[in-house]
């Protein structure tokens, strides 16, 4: 193998290792402490009035939510660091008219 070669898999072994390394993790109240309480409230109320539900898609499982029950679905998908209730907001204002389901991708 050449030095090339060598360095290249170096870096990505170490680029991998940094990307996997699990990072802290901080408490409900530690990570919400500078938001509005009322916001808090809210998204606390959505959790407990929708907990997620499972389903296992190629041994993987996969939480979402589901609710309303309109003629038209929408499909709510987050970004890499969030899950289903990152939508909670909007998921509240559209239940009336649409059905709506959010997804928390399963870990990788």
């Amino acid at each position: 193998m050449s030095k090339k070669w060598l360095i290249l898999l170096i870096g990505v072994a170490l680029l991998m290792a940094v990307y996997l390394y699990p990072g802290p993790h901080a408490s409900f109240e530690e990570l919400y402490a500078r938001v509005e309480p009322s916001t808090v409230a809210s998204l606390q109320a959505f959790r407990r009035a929708h907990p997620p539900r499972s389903v296992e898609v190629d041994g993987a499982p996969w939480e979402y939510v589901s609710l309303g029950d309109g003629p038209e679905t929408i499909l709510f998908l987050h970004g890499m660091t969030g899950a289903y209730d990152i939508w909670w907001q909007q998921l509240e204002a559209l239940q009336e008219d649409y059905r709506l389901i959010a997804v928390t991708y399963p870990a990788i």
